[in-house]
């Protein structure tokens, strides 16, 4: 008789041979499959390209404007379009071919990265282009963000995809590690113009890297008529809302999204008004915080179980509000120390809530169920970035911390009277 976990790996369509599906101790299990760690490696070029883009963006609009309510606006216009678009990029997923739509979307970041390198070295960079090219990222993050993701499922078997999703955020992760620290440099060394056109460059690696994955099984679908497409995403809305579980998740994450990770707009506050550091230091805050975040996804992917970690679905976003009270209230390396484990309370929870909503999802609704992951974790930072930003413009950025840190852990008690509320109708 067969392993089961080989005869899944057969049903999907690829060679993966049972060796491959089989080393519960190695973290990096998953990347013994060449197709994903072409992946992976094409991911880790994006993700520095994306986290040093994520440094010089907010730096540059709160060096030109002085105003935490503009950089909140800023970051505000980028995640806009994952707000109200994210569940329309889910029924292109499921229905189109993924690969195309990453290339597609990662050959948009090269052309926006350019456009910034350009009009920064020619001098007319200006509030309202910044402005612009945040509107053009968050639309190209509508299909990039959540693709990047739901791919994984598609591409390793089964039993690999916690490690997978926990490799793949190791990697964004390492990337931002890497990429504040190399912004900060590079602003304050070379200049703004620099930052855009190594992004420029690194985009464009991983689009050629990306363009020798191949689809495991691509979708034929019928035409995507505008009908249609409306039924796709009915049938996404009823099937997310028929599954408790999948609701009360999606729940804790926009929480998280509102107020727990509105690090656009505060860090470059706390930067100057309480650490009184220029770039190099602004960049090496958020790379502070970047180490927490990659070794949530190492512990993460380190992982012997095949499902999430229970620990980490509940009680990391609880934990990940009260760093935000540690912010608040203490200067120097405490300041660094809660960021770290900020970090690794985000990750640890945004990626078991990810492998979970992937599991617990049918194959023919992945793509939509995790639009509404990314719909609620990113598409909300709007909300939480103006929150975040009136706040600490009129209040000062301690008073905007502690306000994110109090909002966050009241919602999350309400979603946990709900859950149990629930529990009791179920079980009476």
């Amino acid at each position: 008789m067969k392993d089961p976990a080989l005869c899944q790996a057969e049903e999907k369509g690829d060679d993966r041979t049972q060796e491959k599906i089989a080393a519960p101790g190695s973290p990096f299990r998953s990347l013994r499959d060449g197709n994903f760690r072409l992946y992976w490696c094409s991911m880790c070029l994006s993700s520095l390209a994306i986290w040093i883009q994520n440094a010089a963006q907010p730096w540059l609009a709160y060096s030109m404007t002085d105003s935490p309510m503009l950089l909140g606006t800023v970051s505000a216009l980028q995640f806009m379009p994952l707000l109200l678009l994210s569940p329309v990029s889910g029924v292109l997923i499921d229905r189109f071919s993924k690969r195309t739509l990453l290339l597609v979307s990662q050959a948009g970041f090269v052309g926006t990265s350019l456009f910034m390198a350009g009009a920064v070295f020619s001098g007319r960079v200006s509030f309202g282009v910044v402005a612009l090219v945040a509107v053009l990222t968050g639309l190209i993050n509508v299909i990039n963000l959540p693709l990047r993701q739901a791919w994984i499922s598609s591409l390793v078997a089964e039993e690999m995809v916690v490690n997978a999703v926990a490799l793949y955020s190791a990697a964004f992760n390492l990337g931002r590690i890497l990429g504040p620290a190399a912004a900060g440099f590079l602003m304050e060394g070379l200049g703004l113009g620099c930052c855009y056109a190594l992004n420029a460059g690194l985009f464009l690696c991983a689009l050629l890297g990306l363009a020798f994955v191949r689809e495991p099984h691509p979708r034929r679908r019928a035409p995507a008529t505008l009908g249609a497409i409306r039924e796709d995403l009915r049938s996404g809305v009823r099937y997310v809302a028929g599954h408790r579980a999948v609701l009360s998740l999606l729940a804790a994450l926009g929480t998280a999204g509102i107020f727990s990770i509105n690090y656009s707009v505060l860090l470059p506050v706390l930067a100057v008004e309480v650490l009184d550091r220029g770039e190099v230091g602004y960049g090496m805050l958020m790379s502070v915080m970047g180490v927490g975040t990659f070794l949530g996804a190492f512990t993460v992917a380190a992982g012997r179980k095949g499902e999430p970690s229970a620990f980490f679905l509940r009680v990391s976003p609880v934990l990940l509000a009260l760093t935000w009270v540690v912010v608040a209230g203490c200067d120097g390396i405490a300041v660094y120390a809660a960021l770290a484990a900020n970090g690794f309370f985000y990750v640890s929870f945004s990626s078991s809530a990810n492998v979970a909503l992937q599991l617990w999802s049918d194959p023919a609704y992945v793509g939509r169920v995790i639009s509404f992951y990314t719909l609620v974790l990113a598409g909300t930072s709007p909300i939480g970035n103006l929150y975040a930003g009136r706040l600490s413009d009129r209040f000062g950025v301690r008073v905007g911390c502690a306000a994110c840190a109090a909002a966050a852990l009241v919602c999350m008690g309400l979603i946990r009277v709900l859950e149990r509320r629930g529990e009791n109708k179920t079980g009476s």
